[in-house]
């Protein structure tokens, strides 16, 4: 998570040529309706007391206003308040990657070590396991609105595992391939609370698909490569109530902000271990306070920005 000025100072020159015409399109035209750049600045970096966070890796942001961070390295969920601090440490027994918790208290946690969704009531004491034997890697985990549903992204198997939370299969979506509703090693997942739909990072195919809540094609946006408007290695996805869509690449060093018919707004971050830089970032949520939290694997941080515009925001309420 990088301020927008720092993100703009990387190709300054031609970049900004084409964000000017973004932006002309967006205020007039064929732009009407678009969202307009987020205005972003750098806040806070979060990083505990040595050994505490090691490899941040997935983010969510609670009801009760705690920031949940999934670290596989320790095999630990480490829990931060909005200043930034450790509060909390909870053990998980494996190697936890995605992480979501319902408005009953009960948290999800994918296991790329024991191959299924871990789940932990209020108290931490575990609970019978989601998905034992499906899975080949999972990896994130998004929770429907309003509750009830899980979409696990199976990234080896190219699919997405839909499950009841109290762990009944319902189907899954996707299959190998490049072509429309198929994955290449599908990564970040996330529901956009707007209309229900279904984001999903697809990894290896350079794009982010679009599905509606019972995995049906709906639309898709991005190309592989690298640079402004291209994509590499993503592996996070996030939405916000404007119609923004943020993208997590782990290659370039930053969050791509896209509006959901796939104009690129603006790319946020770079590369580097100074606070507001990142080294493998892989995953981003934005709290209630308009503020985005940003994981960056390497350098064993939360980054955290300002994110100003947003009338609603998108955060767990369900």
């Amino acid at each position: 998570m990088c301020s927008s000025e720092k993100a703009s100072s990387r190709n300054r020159s031609g970049r900004s040529l084409i964000l000017s015409a973004l932006v002309v399109l967006v205020l007039t035209g064929s732009g009407r309706g678009q969202p307009a750049p987020p205005t972003v600045e750098y806040l806070l970096s979060c990083q505990g007391q040595p050994g505490e966070m090691v490899s941040p890796s997935r983010v969510f942001f609670t009801n009760s206003a705690e920031v949940l961070v999934s670290d596989p390295r320790t095999g630990s969920i480490v829990v931060l308040d909005l200043a930034g601090n450790v509060v909390a440490i909870h053990p998980t027994g494996g190697e936890p990657t995605g992480i979501v918790r319902d408005s009953a208290g009960i948290t999800y946690v994918t296991d790329t070590d024991a191959l299924h969704v871990r789940r932990f009531s209020e108290d931490w004491t575990e609970l019978s396991p989601i998905g034992a034997g499906d899975f080949l890697n999972p990896n994130d985990i998004a929770l429907a609105q309003g509750g009830g549903r899980l979409y696990v992204t199976d990234s080896a198997a190219d699919l997405v595992r839909v499950y009841l939370t109290d762990g009944t299969p319902l189907f899954t979506f996707g299959g190998t391939g490049n072509s429309d509703g198929q994955f290449r090693f599908p990564t970040g997942v996330c529901v956009d609370s707007r209309n229900d739909e279904i984001l999903v990072a697809d990894h290896n195919n350079g794009r982010v698909q679009i599905f509606d809540s019972e995995g049906d094609f709906v639309a898709k946006f991005g190309r592989s490569g690298g640079g402004w408007g291209r994509f590499s290695r993503i592996l996070g996805v996030e939405t916000d109530l404007e119609g923004r869509v943020y993208v997590v690449d782990s290659f370039q060093a930053c969050v791509h902000v896209i509006t959901r018919e796939g104009v690129w707004l603006d790319m946020i971050g770079e590369f580097g271990s100074e606070p507001g830089q990142f080294i493998t970032p892989v995953d981003t949520v934005i709290d209630s306070n308009g503020w985005m939290w940003i994981t960056s694997f390497n350098t064993s941080r939360v980054e955290v920005f300002t994110v100003e515009g947003l009338d609603v925001l998108e955060w767990a309420i369900y």
